[in-house]
């Protein structure tokens, strides 16, 4: 059924939706979904020791979310909770090793008659738009200051060791081995992930729908136009240019062309050639 078609009758319906999603390999680690009164996009993330899912266990663990999220916002926190249970008990019961476990960062925007109710974990962002044209960013910071870290590490290792920094990546898979285990952590990072449990710590924020123009959600491969490849100086000169659906494809088809220019890392340092890259913008009419 065409998308617009699905949302004609549900509290999504007042607004125009640009989206889209962009896989790094035959698979795809990203998701987005759309509700009847909320929006969800999410990043999954791959364990950095081997397990037995294919192709990978953050493309099982991301489709698996996304078949099993509830239509309706209300009952999002609880079914979270069950999948994580759910999906651990399945493929990873009686594993308590976060560099084994698939993991994800996760932002939703929930717009009932008043308020919009923002949530999100890891290292995906939300970006809001008010309507005297400024923008408010939401994100947690940890995880990507620890990938910041991570990346120094791994550029002091390519100099020292005369090896690009793709190779170094390789080399210093302990790096993020470390940092994987940080996860729900205190003095870690927070991210959603399977588990016996089910509890994670999202941050949570509400707002006066009468004073917003827009919700962006995307994960970390779109956050790469400004804060890696530098195409723009931030995210607000960015997320401006995004009027239409072809000027959305005209920013992914950036971070491809720039991302196969430079495989071997070297002049934009990162963890990987192209990162899965997701994208969604709610205008409100």
């Amino acid at each position: 059924m065409n998308l617009y078609k699905r949302l004609k009758e549900n509290k999504l319906s007042a607004c125009n939706l640009i989206y889209k999603t962009r896989k790094s390999h035959y698979y795809n680690e990203d998701r987005f979904f759309i509700g009847k009164d909320y929006i969800l996009v999410l990043d999954g993330a791959t364990g950095l020791l081997p397990s037995k899912l294919y192709p990978t266990s953050g493309a099982n663990f991301a489709s698996y979310i996304k078949s099993h999220l509830p239509k309706n916002y209300i009952l999002l926190d609880e079914k979270l909770e069950n999948i994580s249970k759910e999906f651990y008990l399945k493929y990873f019961n009686g594993v308590d090793d976060m560099a084994i476990l698939p993991s994800a960062g996760m932002v939703i925007a929930n717009l009932n008659q008043d308020k919009v109710n923002l949530a999100y974990i890891g290292d995906c962002e939300i970006a809001v738009e008010y309507k005297d044209d400024s923008f408010q960013l939401f994100m947690q910071k940890e995880l990507s200051q620890l990938d910041k870290k991570a990346i120094n590490l791994m550029e002091e290792y390519s100099k020292n060791n005369n090896v690009s920094l793709f190779q170094a990546r390789k080399d210093k898979n302990d790096i993020l081995i470390q940092n994987r285990r940080l996860a729900n952590k205190e003095n870690g990072y927070n991210v959603y992930s399977c588990s016996s449990l089910g509890k994670f710590n999202f941050s949570k924020t509400s707002l006066d729908i009468s004073n917003i123009k827009a919700i962006y959600l995307y994960t970390d491969g779109f956050a790469s136009l400004w804060d890696t490849f530098k195409i723009y100086p931030s995210y607000v000169q960015c997320l401006k240019t995004i009027i239409n659906q072809e000027s959305l494809d005209l920013l992914f088809n950036k971070i491809e062309q720039i991302s196969y220019q430079d495989t071997k890392l070297n002049k934009y340092p990162r963890f990987k050639v192209i990162d899965d890259i997701t994208f969604v913008k709610i205008n409100l009419k």
